[in-house]
């Protein structure tokens, strides 16, 4: 599950994700979420890739589930969220994957390596700001009523996004000098 060759494998799943909807253009997006206008610099992004949203067969991706947060973002704001996953961006205490920061950053820069980000300057931040969005979405939708978000917030998730976002702002330098 952890391996390298699925790390780039993934990535290039999303890579070709981001290419095939480059050209679509909707005037807007409709999710869970609800509508939102689709702006000039922004794509169809999945909003949830991560390895628990993947179907594998053989030791591959053979597909990606569940499609119901799409919205509209740049190719970045997946991206983040991608990696937040795969690599993954939690503190010890809250992932059954965790290795070593080390294997941390380099997970990282795998991920931008094989996903051709030119701009990096900012990523662990943005990584952060994406992260921040899914608790404060996970908070909003749970007081709004909605039960899945509710389950979510009951479960404990907004409480260890907490814990992550700390994690990563706490090693924000070091992750950032694995992308340089």
């Amino acid at each position: 599950m952890w391996s390298s060759q699925l790390l780039v494998e993934a990535v290039s799943v999303l890579v070709d994700y981001h290419q095939k909807v480059a050209d679509f253009r909707p005037v807007s997006v409709e999710s869970r979420l609800g509508t939102e206008l689709l702006a000039s610099n922004q794509i169809v992004c999945h909003n949830d890739f991560a390895p628990y949203n993947c179907v594998f067969r053989d030791g591959h991706i053979a597909g990606l589930i569940d499609w119901d947060v799409v919205c509209p973002g740049e190719p970045s704001w997946d991206l983040a969220f991608f990696a937040w996953h795969w690599v993954p961006l939690y503190p010890p205490s809250v992932s059954f994957a965790w290795r070593s920061l080390d294997v941390s950053r380099q997970r990282l820069r795998t991920i931008v390596d094989s996903y051709g980000l030119d701009e990096r300057k900012g990523f662990v931040a943005q990584i952060i700001t994406r992260i921040e969005a899914s608790r404060n979405g996970i908070i909003s939708r749970a007081s709004e009523g909605d039960a899945a978000f509710k389950r979510l917030n009951r479960e404990g998730h907004a409480e260890e996004m907490l814990r992550t976002i700390d994690f990563v702002h706490n090693n924000e330098g070091l992750l950032t000098e694995a992308l340089v």
